[in-house]
């Protein structure tokens, strides 16, 4: 074979490897993107979950701003 035959080849199989590579980098960046937005989302999600625990737990501890009590601590005052 003459050498220039072989040096378009090996160009022409280096070029798709490469062709090849950058597309994955490109799927690879776009996949990685989409769990950084997914999990920007479940981030948000366990924040407000979070706080609304938060606020219902210091409901039970001290009432509401309405003045209402909890019904546990209706019960533990009744019983009292």
């Amino acid at each position: 074979m003459d050498n220039s035959i072989i040096v378009a080849l090996i160009a022409a199989v280096g070029g798709v490897l490469a062709a090849l590579v950058q597309r994955s980098r490109k799927e690879n960046k776009d996949d990685h993107q989409a769990v950084i937005r997914t999990i920007r989302l479940v981030h948000d999600d366990v924040k407000e979950v979070r706080r609304d625990v938060h606020n219902h737990l210091v409901w039970h501890a001290e009432g509401d701003s309405h003045g209402r009590i909890s019904r546990r601590d209706t019960e533990r005052a009744e019983q009292a």
